[in-house]
């Protein structure tokens, strides 16, 4: 098949056609799951922020261990490439932070053998609380399976709820505390 352009030339698409076609007759459906996830801190964004970092969680979340592969400063910024282990939620994986505003938002990609992951994390004032100091934290995942095992494997977004809520309760402790929660 070809497709005309503007100027009336026409363009050969039969490979990308192809590409569709064997997408549309593939025997399994791909599952994604989309989650969101908002919570309140007790501090600002300048004291929330610098924590969304594989070094910094290593602090406030139990259990988090994480490997540098790329970085200039050791903590996060664009481009910052990090690996977790067989003991992370999925597995193993390797995260890229792929979108980096200081003190409003990381936006990261979880690649992993049968599952990817987006996240999109935004810390905001918490503007009903009165200006306390207090921060709203939004988490945005999107989940899709590589595979038909990737797709299987994938949580409901009841659980991933519940995890992101136990997230946000262990920054909240520890901006509190300084300790990590359960210390």
């Amino acid at each position: 098949m070809s497709e005309r352009l503007k100027k009336g030339r026409t363009m050969n698409t039969e490979r990308s056609d192809r590409i569709v076609a064997g997408f549309k007759e593939r025997d399994w459906e791909p599952r994604r799951v989309i989650v969101e996830y908002e919570g309140t801190v007790q501090g600002t964004s300048e004291e929330v922020f610098p924590l969304l970092c594989p070094s910094r969680e290593a602090d406030w979340i139990p259990g988090w261990e994480a490997e540098l592969i790329h970085t200039e400063t050791g903590f996060a910024e664009l481009g910052c490439v990090f690996t977790t282990d067989e003991t992370g939620p999925f597995g193993p994986g390797v995260w890229v932070f792929v979108g980096f505003e200081k003190d409003r938002f990381v936006e990261l990609v979880r690649f992993m053998p049968n599952i990817l992951i987006q996240i999109r994390v935004a810390v905001e004032p918490d503007h009903a609380a009165g200006g306390s100091g207090g921060s709203t934290v939004r988490w945005d995942y999107a989940l899709t399976g590589l595979t038909p095992e990737g797709s299987a494997m994938l949580p409901d977004s009841e659980a991933m709820q519940q995890k992101l809520g136990g997230a946000c309760e262990a920054l909240d402790h520890y901006l509190r505390t300084g300790e990590m929660i359960g210390s």
